[in-house]
């Protein structure tokens, strides 16, 4: 595959197989100050300097060094100190390798980066718990498994790479994970059970820190708060519901169930 570095308007994009980079220009602004009552204090301004914001697609990561991977983390790892990175992931999944090869570039040049998930799986859903801000949709679902692999080579060798790779790979998946499930839970991951978690789930756990619901942003906490009311009144309904209907008529016992939920 053609890299292409394509020019849109101010933009710059570079796709690889699976991944986009947009490498957008953000001029110097400048905001007028006021005094307390209000007042433009002329000649004194609120200065952002100007800066590159990078707005990574990510896939899943399937991509090798010769299909375009190797230039987006080029253009990331030179990225200045006031550069902002934006991240949405839809990833399957793929290559531990280069997984962690993204969680380098998160730790080394963007600290403060904001990440969207859409889905992410495997090696898509750890990837999320690399950022500090990290953003749902209220369909967005994740889902953490062990690794898998294969291994060739002399039987010695096979058995040193496997031992190296568990040693190595589990320890990374815990790290990443521990702030988020318990000792219990990682152990089960670790051992092949596939944890599977909602938009309100991922919430709860601290997993997201914020939600955008139509159009609107809620951190987890303001948004656990309005679900947590909007339960108690469909319970509300439910428990009404059944009054009613000994009275009235014999409801269906699914569509009782069905509004309890």
């Amino acid at each position: 595959m053609q890299i292409q570095e394509l020019s849109l308007e101010n933009n710059n994009i570079i796709r690889s197989d699976y991944h986009t980079l947009i490498i957008e220009q953000k001029g110097e602004e400048r905001t007028p100050l006021q005094d307390e009552e209000g007042n433009i204090l002329e000649g004194l301004f609120e200065i952002i300097p100007s800066y590159t914001k990078y707005r990574l697609f990510i896939g899943d990561f399937m991509d090798d060094s010769q299909h375009g991977w190797n230039e987006i983390k080029d253009k990331l790892m030179n990225a200045d100190a006031l550069d902002f990175l934006e991240v949405h992931i839809s990833s399957y999944g793929g290559l531990t390798t280069e997984g962690i090869e993204l969680f380098n570039i998160i730790n080394t040049r963007f600290k403060d980066a904001q990440v969207y998930l859409n889905y992410g799986f495997s090696m898509g859903a750890l990837s999320f718990l690399y950022f500090e801000d990290r953003n749902i949709y209220e369909n967005s679902e994740i889902m953490f498994h062990n690794w898998s692999g294969g291994f060739g080579g002399k039987a010695a060798d096979i058995e040193d790479h496997f031992k190296h790779t568990k040693r190595y790979l589990s320890g990374f998946f815990e790290s990443v994970m521990k702030p988020y499930f318990s000792k219990k839970e990682i152990k089960k991951i670790l051992n092949g059970k596939e944890k599977w978690l909602n938009s309100y789930e991922m919430l709860k756990r601290g997993i997201a820190t914020g939600i955008i619901k139509d159009g609107e942003y809620y951190s987890a906490e303001e948004y656990l708060e309005r679900f947590k009311k909007n339960g108690e009144m469909k319970k509300s309904y439910a428990k009404k519901l059944k009054k009613e209907s000994k009275n009235i008529l014999q409801v269906d016992n699914q569509e009782v169930l069905d509004n309890e939920k």
